[in-house]
């Protein structure tokens, strides 16, 4: 019974070897497919690896003239790099963002640490001017103090924006700021926003006289003592463009006299004479030679 045990390990341990070399003659079998310096794709194919690199040559990258040089696409940062360095990306935008941000950060910090009221105030007007963020001029809790309208007038000049002057508590600053944004900008659709007639009829005399642009002068309102805004306004452009058809609309009489008086000054034009009403006036328009 015992030598019936052994004879069967015995069997056993011989198939296992068998076993152990059929495989590994049909694996030496499968690797001797390609010998060296061969390597077998995927597919079975067999392609020449001459570098022992463990790739197939043709799918290695080759360097080429073209390969040669690499461009980077964004034409504010081109750079010429050479095929066998990493392309880099510029850093520089991001970098600079980051520190615009860290400083923004450690100046609005600077001025959050301020124990002083006013002066925390003005540190908040001058940040909001310098970084052009008119919410900043919102972190003055006092709406009344001088440093929120300097800091909501100044931006709305600065950035030509309307709505920025509706940010302040009070009207009179209100209208300085449409005013003052709407002359800064040469913006005379800004002019109207303004309540007081005072306002509105400085800022279209503004524009009126440094564009040369007669049809404001039509926009100022006329009201007891406000004709003299708008005569002034005609005979300043006049004089401006050398029209004396432009005095023609002007109110009071020895205005429009001086107005005619300039243009024919400035062209020679005696004929202009006989619009002038002052016969004083004319009587010197008609002597000048």
């Amino acid at each position: 019974m015992e030598t019936s045990i052994k004879a069967v390990s015995w069997l056993a341990v011989i198939a296992c070897i068998a076993a152990v070399v059929a495989v590994a003659m049909i694996f030496s079998e499968e690797r001797a497919r390609c010998e060296t310096p061969y390597l077998e794709r995927a597919g079975g194919e067999c392609c020449l690896d001459a570098d022992a690199s463990q790739l197939c040559d043709e799918d290695e990258t080759t360097t080429t003239i073209l390969d040669a040089i690499t461009t980077i696409q964004d034409p504010t940062t081109t750079t010429i790099i050479p095929a066998t360095t990493a392309p880099t990306t510029s850093k520089a935008p991001a970098t600079t963002t980051t520190t615009l941000d860290n400083k923004r950060t450690e100046r609005l910090e600077a001025c959050n640490a301020t124990i002083n009221e006013t002066d925390r105030y003005w540190c908040y007007s001058n940040l909001a001017i310098d970084l052009k963020e008119p919410y900043i001029c919102g972190l003055i809790e006092n709406k009344q103090h001088l440093s929120s309208n300097y800091c909501y007038i100044n931006l709305s000049r600065m950035l030509n924006e309307s709505y920025i002057c509706q940010r302040l508590s009070m009207p009179s600053y209100r209208d300085d700021c449409y005013r003052d944004t709407a002359i800064a900008n040469q913006n005379p659709a800004m002019c109207g926003a303004t309540r007081h007639y005072s306002d509105r009829n400085a800022c279209y005399l503004s524009m009126a006289t440094s564009q040369g642009n007669v049809v404001l002068c039509d926009n100022i309102h006329t009201e007891s003592d406000l004709q003299d805004e708008k005569d002034d306004c005609y005979k300043i452009v006049a004089t401006q463009k050398n029209n004396a058809t432009i005095c023609s609309p002007i109110i009071n009489r020895p205005k429009r006299d001086e107005c005619y008086m300039a243009v024919r000054i400035s062209l020679n034009d005696i004929s202009l004479c006989a619009e002038i009403w002052g016969r004083e006036t004319r009587i010197d328009c008609e002597s000048m030679q």
